[in-house]
């Protein structure tokens, strides 16, 4: 694929998610990373609470590093358990939805 080929906000997009430290560096024990990604999921499908409020929940609830909260969230837009439109910047101050930025994977 070429630079042609692809969106400059897709490939922005992309660099952001793979940059910074792999989730299993963070949360070493299998146990509390699937734990923590599942409650993150929780949140995420609510809908009611804040981008920032779902990080410092999840970082708080199970006594993680600050930071550790964007990396889950990396994590499941990587596998695919949260979709985004690639083509257009990410903006997490966005509310979830608006323009179709934010999707639910439909399960």
């Amino acid at each position: 694929m070429t630079e042609n080929q692809i969106s400059g906000a897709k490939a922005r997009n992309i660099e952001w998610l793979f940059s910074g430290s792999p989730l299993e560096d963070l949360i070493c024990r299998d146990e509390k990373r699937n734990q923590s990604m599942e409650y993150f999921l929780y949140l995420y499908r609510d809908g009611e609470i804040r981008f920032p409020d779902m990080l410092r929940e999840v970082e708080h609830n199970f006594d993680l590093e600050e930071g550790t909260g964007i990396c889950i969230f990396k994590a499941l837009v990587i596998n695919r358990e949260i979709i985004l439109k690639m083509e257009k910047p990410i903006n997490l101050s966005e509310p979830r939805e608006k323009d179709g930025l934010w999707c639910r994977k439909s399960m």
